[in-house]
Order: structure tokens, then sequence, then C-alpha cells
């Protein structure tokens, strides 16, 4: 839904726009998380940065994270992405704070479930 509006995002009928800035960074907000997006004028996404808090995480993270460290318990997580419109790729990052028994750790995956 979030990635919809920043898609969405109509700049120039917004109340930001002015013709005299070169970009401009829009930020979009649900409960859960939020982006930071860079316009061109024109009204072309230039990047975002892109943050999601207690995601249910995808499968191959999950299966990775079971693989690694069975009888962990998952307790939070953070999902982070970076978009940049000349990269290729889109950087994704799952941040994952695992608890077992009085034990906790962070640990940090990318989108394919290799730890990094």
């Amino acid at each position: 839904m979030l990635l919809e509006k920043v898609a969405m995002y109509d700049l120039k009928s917004s109340d930001l726009y002015s013709d005299e800035y070169a970009t401009y960074n829009v930020s979009f907000y649900i409960p859960d998380g939020k982006i930071l997006a860079a316009y061109a004028k024109d009204g072309k996404l230039l990047r975002t940065i892109e943050k999601y808090k207690d995601i249910k995480l995808p499968k191959d993270i999950r299966m990775a994270i079971a693989e690694r460290f069975p009888n962990w318990t998952v307790v939070s997580d953070v999902y982070r992405v970076n978009y940049h419109y000349l990269n290729e790729v889109t950087k994704k990052l799952y941040e994952v704070r695992l608890e077992n028994g009085g034990k906790k750790i962070k640990v940090k995956l990318n989108e394919k479930g290799d730890f990094m």
C-alpha cells in the first residue's frame, strides 16, 4: 500500500512543488513502516529508503533462520530497502532479533536468506 502511494505520488500537484528545486524529499508513513522518497523536478522517482517493522518474514528467511538457529524464536524484525534508479539491484536487508531462553542475538540476512 505504501509503495503504491510512492509510485502514484504527483509531485507537481503537491503543496511542496515550486519549480525552484532540483529534487524533493517526501516522507510516507504507516504504523509499521516509512519511506523517504526523492523525486526529480519532473516528478521522476530517483531513490527511496524504506523501513518496515515486524513484518511477516518471507519463507526463505524463515527457513534460513530455522536451519541455522534451531530452537530460537524470532522476537522482532526490521526490513530495510534501498532503491536508486541508477542501480540495477535494489538492496534489501532483514535484521532479525532472536531469543533462546535468556540468550538474545541479532542477525542480518539478504532477501535470499544469506547471512551477512
